[in-house]
């Protein structure tokens, strides 16, 4: 028992240096007139400067009927604009030595970002003024047709139209109620999505007073101010002002479920519950609480002697309320029943029994070392501060500061709260996407 105590207090003791090995740079943060907000946050330590702008839209902002056009609005802004030709965007970035040249669209926020060089730390700032002031000066049908194809092949090669693609669309409606933003009923409109459509969405969202500019690295702040305000400043903004959406997370009130019927290679169970947004106190304690749980040997194993290929516990986060689940990939047909049952006795056994110390320790250690190593990462952390105005040292930190007490509050929690279960069977008579019972 001595063993274990000293054990512990050596993963505590090291998880406590490595946080307090990662200080937080200190950052400026100002706002244009326009609205737009920009946070510095100056590094020498390495000789790259990352740039990342983040327009407070996303999947949630689709209109009904839309489906995707945020994420299509996303892939023209690498058509070009009134001063750089379409595919000049990545030819300039790639000939000054970048790295890291990527757009995402999440359900909350649309992020464009790059690294350069720190000699080329002006190029990233000016080619993002061009596309927020003049991306509608150079998208045509020709542009619009090219990312559509480009689209629905990505959605294709992930496999968005088949049996595992449609799983969040589903999920979504019963994890939230309707009338929330994360509640998923706009239906798919990719393919029909016009020139117009996109040009009326991009003057609505893509503005300056919907954004946030982080520049990180080696560059000289007063200089990084001054050609900001050059480049930025006579922006308009856009149509749509950014207010605060008020959609509280709510438990479920019963259970659901989902059958599911796909041509699929493994059957799967997911079980999944809807809690609270990413910077709630809970947060932190959901994350850890999951990689314990994938780090639990004998949860594995009993899954395992159901014939379970592959176990996966996750925290998907986001701003207004976030998910907990459990994936169980199948070995054999017919037993997803079976394995749901199973994961609900395993939860009600951990509750019973306690999460173990030790094991509660290296989970907090692994997950605070995550968002430690980000810290060396300046596309990281500027793409961290561009969508939330926080810092990833932060994150690391409020992690840390995760109690064994309080994960296990949510054990006990997850044990009797109702959950969204999903199975999805195979079915060989479904060639394309599933149907759902």
């Amino acid at each position: 028992m001595r063993e274990l105590k000293l054990g512990l207090l050596a993963l505590v003791v090291a998880g406590i240096a490595l946080v307090s090995a990662v200080a937080a740079a200190a950052d400026e943060r100002f706002r244009l007139s326009n609205g737009l907000q920009v946070i510095l946050q100056p590094d020498v330590s390495r000789p790259r400067v990352a740039a990342s702008v983040s327009y407070r839209v996303g999947q949630r902002d689709d209109p009904d009927g839309f489906g995707g056009l945020a994420h299509f609005v996303e892939h023209l802004m690498f058509e070009g604009s009134l001063n750089v030709e379409p595919g000049e965007h990545f030819e300039l970035l790639e000939r000054a030595g970048a790295t890291r040249i990527q757009g995402t669209t999440g359900l909350d926020r649309t992020t464009l970002s790059s690294e350069v060089p720190k000699h080329e730390w002006r190029l990233p700032l000016w080619l993002e003024s061009e596309r927020m002031a003049f991306l509608l000066s150079r998208i045509d049908e020709a542009a619009v047709e090219k990312q559509r194809n480009i689209i629905l092949h990505e959605a294709y090669e992930r496999g968005l139209h088949l049996a595992w693609g449609s799983r969040w669309t589903e999920a979504s409606r019963s994890l939230f109620p309707e009338g929330h933003p994360y509640h998923w009923d706009r239906g798919s409109a990719v393919a029909d999505i016009e020139l117009e459509d996109a040009r009326v969405f991009f003057q609505q969202y893509f503005g300056p007073n919907r954004a946030t500019l982080a520049l990180v690295g080696a560059f000289d702040p007063k200089q990084a101010r001054t050609t900001i305000e050059r480049y930025f400043s006579g922006i308009k903004n856009s149509f749509d002002a950014h207010a605060p959406v008020s959609a509280p997370y709510a438990p479920l009130s019963e259970a659901a479920s989902i059958s599911r019927h796909a041509s699929v290679l493994r059957e799967s169970v997911v079980v999944a519950w809807p809690v609270p947004a990413q910077f709630s106190e809970a947060a932190p304690r959901f994350a850890v609480l999951a990689e314990y749980l994938r780090g639990q040997q004998r949860l594995s194993s009993s899954l395992g002697e159901a014939a379970v290929a592959e176990l996966n516990v996750a925290f998907d986060p986001h701003e207004l309320a976030s998910v907990f689940w459990i994936e169980a990939a199948m070995l054999e047909d017919g037993r997803t029943d079976e394995v749901h049952a199973m994961i609900a006795r395993e939860l009600t056994r951990l509750a019973g029994e306690g999460v173990d110390p030790a094991g509660f320790a290296l989970a907090t250690r692994r997950v605070v070392s995550c968002w430690s190593s980000l810290s060396d990462d300046f596309s990281a952390r500027a793409d961290f501060l561009s969508k939330y105005g926080r810092s990833v040292e932060s994150e690391a930190v409020r992690h840390s500061r995760v109690s064994l007490d309080a994960v296990m509050r949510l054990v006990s929690w997850l044990s009797t709260a109702r959950p969204l279960v999903m199975t999805t069977r195979f079915d060989p008579r479904v060639r394309w996407g599933a149907y759902t019972e």
